[in-house]
């Protein structure tokens, strides 16, 4: 899915703080948004994934930081609306999008290719091969932990059955916040 250049979370905010000018966003700017970041997201990670050249700062770890700009951006004006003020289309949207966006986060942390990339740079800086400072190696050892919590070295039909409990977990999840909030 594509974002529209006309929906205001497509670009990066000029307001105070980045802060996207929540008066003009609508259920259907947000949706298209969501979906479009998460297309967006997991293209990038696609092509760190598969890239054949060394492991560096600039093309695993900046890489990764720049892959989900447009979800960030999206999730954070999203859910401090819903939160605060929802609609029935938010509440909607809501219940959409969050097994899709459980799915999502599976999709990225459950991929082998992509943590073998993590694992690559953390060879070459052992190695000294490439250098870290201190805020590159933090980063990189909490998303090398972050992968191996979220399962990425379980086998195939134990990774399906984590995605198909957290999808699950999603659901029920907006179920129940559903029932809280009427």
């Amino acid at each position: 899915m594509t974002i529209s250049a006309a929906n205001p979370l497509a670009e990066r905010s000029h307001l105070p703080f980045q802060l996207p000018d929540f008066a003009a966003l609508t259920a259907v700017e947000y949706r298209e948004a969501l979906f479009a970041g998460m297309d967006q997201q997991r293209e990038a990670l696609a092509a760190l994934a598969a890239d054949d050249r060394p492991a560096t700062v600039e093309n695993v770890l900046h890489a990764w930081e720049a892959s989900g700009a447009l979800l960030e951006r999206t999730l954070l004006a999203f859910s401090a609306v819903w939160m605060a003020n929802s609609t029935p289309e938010l509440d909607a949207l809501h219940e959409e999008s969050s097994p899709k966006l459980a799915q999502h986060s599976d999709a990225i942390w459950l991929d082998r290719a992509l943590y073998e990339r993590f694992l690559a740079l953390q060879a070459r800086a052992e190695t000294g091969e490439v250098t870290l400072d201190a805020e590159d190696a933090y980063l990189l050892s909490e998303t090398l932990a972050s992968f191996t919590r979220a399962g990425v070295a379980l086998d195939e039909a134990d990774q399906a059955q984590l995605r198909a409990l957290n999808t699950d977990l999603a659901e029920l999840g907006t179920q129940f916040q559903r029932v809280n909030r009427e």
